[in-house]
């Protein structure tokens, strides 16, 4: 099984800290936990043992444009990436992703620079109330290194 790396504490002070205190609704005592718990759960889903790239930490605001032809026009909703690999993207965010959606994900480059990358959400799960993490899977592969500095 391919493990998952994190920074051991987050930066309370961040300007991504301040967003999800603001849009989650919760304390910021209550944020540090639940990211910890995450970032501890070794086995919250069988999904994990699927993964075939390891995720890092990615804890950026970013853009998703969520295209469910069932729901009428496009949304852009503003998430919380927790997580990024190869292949997906993990974030939180204070609605659930139906299944199945199609979507453009604005990724934050070390750069800065934006850039599209089109997936399709591939599970949701509440892991507090009114708090949801959702997992978005590429279409094609990315260059990692483009987004995450190299250990």
């Amino acid at each position: 099984m391919l493990g998952m790396h994190f920074p051991p504490m987050r930066n309370t002070g961040s300007r991504l800290m301040k967003s999800l205190l603001k849009q989650l609704e919760l304390s910021e005592e209550e944020i540090q936990k639940l990211l910890l718990e995450l970032d501890l759960d070794a086995n919250p889903h069988v999904a994990i043992e699927r993964r075939k790239h390891i995720r890092h930490a990615y804890e950026q605001q970013i853009t998703v444009v969520l295209d469910d032809e069932l729901s009428g026009p496009p949304s852009t909703i503003t998430v919380h990436a927790r997580n990024l690999g190869r292949q997906a993207l993990g974030f939180l965010h204070a609605g659930a992703v139906t299944l199945e959606t199609r979507c453009t994900i604005h990724l934050v480059r070390l750069d800065g620079q934006i850039e599209q990358v089109e997936g399709v959400s591939i599970r949701y799960r509440e892991v507090h109330p009114h708090v949801y993490e959702a997992g978005i899977q590429f279409h094609q592969p990315i260059d990692i290194e483009d987004y995450i500095e190299a250990d």
